[in-house]
Order: C-alpha cells, then sequence, then structure tokens
C-alpha cells in the first residue's frame, strides 16, 4: 500500500503573507495569516489530518475573496503552496476558483461575483459539515442566480457545466471497454448489468481501460461492482487502478462469499479518489505484479465528489464533564470554545462565562458574538459591516463611535 507523505509546513506561506502585506486587504490578511499558523500549530503537534484542513482554510480565505482583496497573483502565489496538501481546486472550490476567474476577466461585474461567491460559498459550508442534501439546496440557489445572471455567456455555461458535474454519476460496463492482457468477457454468471462482465483478470497486464470526461475541475470517487467467489487464499483480492497514467493506487476486492452462488454476488469495491482536471480521462484497472487479481469485473462506477474536507464533530456539551481551555462543544445548535476549567456551567449562560460562542461569515471572517474574546486587530462581521478591534473587549457590540470597534470601508 502506497502512503503520501505530506510536507511539513515550514513557515513559507506566512513568509509570503508578510510580504504580500500591502497588496491585500486587511481583513483578508488577517484571516489567511490566522489559518496559515493553525497549520504549523497543527504540523507542530504531529496533526496532519488538521495541517491540510487549515490549507483548505488558506485556500477558502483566497477563494471567498474578491479580486482586489486578493490580486490573482497573489493568490496564485499561495495556491502553488495550499496545492500540495489538496491538490488543484476541484469540486465546490473549483467552481470557487471559476468565479474569481470570471470577475478577473470582467466576464460578470463586481456585485455579481460577490452574490455567486456567497452562495458557493454556503455549499462549501455545508459540505464542510457532511450536509450534502443543505449543499446540494445551495448550489441550486446557485444555479438560480447564475441563470438570471447578466454577464459573459460562456463563462456563465462554464459555471453551469461545473455545478453539474457534482451532481454526476456515471456507470461504464466493463465487457465494452477496451480489454487487456488477455482479459476476456463473459456472461456464464447472472446479476450482472449490460451484456456481460470482464473475467481472466488473473496476471500481470490484465486490465480493463475505460474512458471518462469531466466537464469541469472535480475530484471523483472511482469503485467498480465485481464478484469474488474465490475459495483458496487469499480469499480477499487486489488490482490497481490509475489515471492518465499516472500512479497506481490499490483497489480491494474483498471476499464477497464461498457458497453455491458465489460467483452470483455483486457488490462494490471501496472507492478510491482522484482529482481530474476538464476534458476526457482514460481510467485503467489493471493486474501489476504484486496484485493478486482473479474477480468478475461488471463495470465502473464514477462519483462525483465535493472535494471538501470535513470539519471534525464537536460533542455535545455534558453538565458532568470537565472541560479545560481550548475545548470546543456543540450545545443549542452552536459551537462553543472553553476559555478556562470549566464544569456544569452551560455555554450561553453568561457572556462573561467560561464559554465562547464560534462562529463565522460565508467567506470565513468572525461573527461578532457577545461572549466571543476579542483583541486588537481582529476582524467581526456585524449587521453586514467588517469591523477591526481596537483593544480587548468582550460583549460590547460593534457600531460605538467611542467603543473598541472600528468600521471597515
Amino acid at each position: 500500500m502506497s502512503v503520501v507523505l505530506l510536507p511539513r509546513p515550514d513557515g513559507t506561506l506566512t513568509d509570503l503573507l508578510d510580504e504580500e502585506a500591502q497588496n491585500l486587504a486587511p481583513a483578508r490578511a488577517a484571516l489567511l495569516h490566522q489559518r496559515a499558523q493553525a497549520a504549523l500549530d497543527a504540523a507542530a503537534a504531529n496533526d496532519f489530518d488538521a495541517v491540510r484542513r487549515a490549507m483548505q482554510g488558506v485556500r477558502h480565505a483566497v477563494l471567498t475573496s474578491g479580486t482586489e482583496a486578493v490580486p490573482p497573483d497573489v493568490a496564485e502565489r499561495i495556491d502553488a503552496l495550499v496545492t500540495p496538501y489538496l491538490g488543484s481546486a476541484a469540486g465546490l472550490f473549483g467552481i470557487l476558483a471559476l468565479i474569481r476567474d470570471a470577475e478577473d476577466a470582467d466576464a460578470v461585474d463586481g456585485p455579481t461575483a460577490a452574490d455567486l461567491r456567497e452562495l458557493a460559498a454556503e455549499a462549501v459550508a455545508h459540505a464542510r459539515a457532511g450536509d450534502s442534501a443543505a449543499m446540494n439546496e445551495a448550489l441550486a440557489d446557485l444555479t438560480e442566480r447564475i441563470e438570471a445572471a447578466d454577464g459573459d455567456g460562456v463563462t456563465l455555461a462554464q459555471l453551469l457545466a461545473a455545478i453539474e458535474a457534482q451532481h454526476a454519476e456515471q456507470v461504464a460496463e466493463a465487457e465494452t471497454a477496451t480489454l487487456l492482457g488477455g482479459a476476456r468477457s463473459n456472461a456464464e454468471h447472472p446479476g450482472y448489468t449490460g451484456t456481460g462482465f470482464v473475467r481472466d483478470l488473473s496476471k500481470a497486464g490484465a486490465g480493463v481501460r475505460f474512458t471518462y470526461e469531466a466537464a469541469a475541475p472535480t475530484t471523483v470517487e472511482v469503485s467498480f461492482r465485481y464478484a469474488n467467489g474465490m475459495v483458496v487464499a487469499p480469499l480477499d483480492r487486489q488490482l490497481s487502478v490509475a489515471v492518465d497514467g499516472g500512479k497506481a493506487q490499490p483497489v480491494s476486492f474483498p471476499n464477497l462469499g464461498q457458497g453455491a452462488d458465489r460467483w452470483r454476488i455483486w457488490d462494490y469495491s471501496p472507492g478510491v479518489r482522484f482529482t481530474l482536471a476538464a476534458g476526457r480521462h482514460e481510467i485503467l484497472l489493471h493486474h501489476t505484479a504484486t496484485d493478486t487479481g482473479n474477480i468478475n469485473l461488471d463495470h465502473l462506477r464514477v462519483t462525483a465528489q465535493p472535494g471538501v474536507l470535513t470539519e471534525p464533530t464537536a460533542d455535545e456539551w455534558g453538565a458532568k464533564i470537565i472541560y479545560t481551555a481550548g475545548d470546543q462543544v456543540a450545545y443549542d445548535g452552536s459551537l462553543w470554545q472553553a476559555s478556562w476549567w470549566t464544569q456544569n456551567q452551560k455555554p450561553g449562560a453568561s457572556a462573561y462565562g467560561p464559554w465562547q460562542q464560534i462562529a463565522e461569515d460565508w467567506d470565513g471572517t468572525a461573527l461578532w458574538t457577545a461572549s466571543r474574546i476579542f483583541d486588537t486587530g481582529d476582524f467581526v462581521v456585524h449587521d453586514g459591516t467588517v469591523y477591526e478591534a481596537r483593544w480587548w473587549t468582550r460583549n460590547q457590540a460593534p457600531g460605538d463611535r467611542h467603543g473598541p470597534w472600528r468600521a471597515i470601508d
């Protein structure tokens, strides 16, 4: 089994942000620094899942920004440092990238681009929470807004195609694909789809080559419908899959039964994910020297994925549980973070209590909440306006010109 080693964040990204600070909108610069620092902190803790989520946060902060807030050349340099952790922007992030490109090319005006960004960002937020139904609703709203928008027709059509690609699921029958290395079609065992299945994937070089057309940059999950009724070891079998001649990844085909009808039982293999550019691709399932093969292959299934890392779900607050600074809980539909040691103190009971309510706007900017502690230089959104904290503050709503908050034009 191959292991992908991620580079360890080393401060290159924060150095770049310092270098480009004068070219970035202050609120965006602060958010990008915050998320780049989160990646460094996660790396120091050897939590590389958190590193990837932090880098996703950096990409999100860039792609939800207008081109004036984060100029295209700076965005390109930032994304070059993020890509090793996430791959190229595809799926929902690909849609956000297309919106930025459209704004930069004047294919849509600034207000239209901002509206589209907000709707696309809502879809990302739902995907991060693992709520596919809400994500699809947000994409439906985005589709309606694009259809009603003024702008370059070709660009708007590309955006619609990218959204449609998010709903794509394609099936390609193995027996009609290109068979290699002695693989051959058969119809001996019922239960297959199409006109048959492919067998004799039993030696190095045997394989099946499929073609797949991606309408837009997309993250896809590739899986295979198969039968495995082997009664000799190893019962579980393996083949390898590669896209466009790239590095092969193993695909496992667990044993599905050993009874008399064992070759008539069909199921899908575990999925393998790839990020694909728009256009035609070749997907090769084949037997390498280290594979075991000997399965019957019915068809390939390609399912579009949002290309978004999900966030860990906070546990519900419990009265008997001891919490310490930094712990997060869910309570009454909101996310709360402990400021210090606490037990049996309900989140939200007091704006000055141990719990801070954590929330963010669609573009990642913190939403002001009464219980959250903000310090000098922090940015928040309140009633649609962005504010910067002049000094440490808690439970002081933005809007008072003599208070701790300064409105940002």
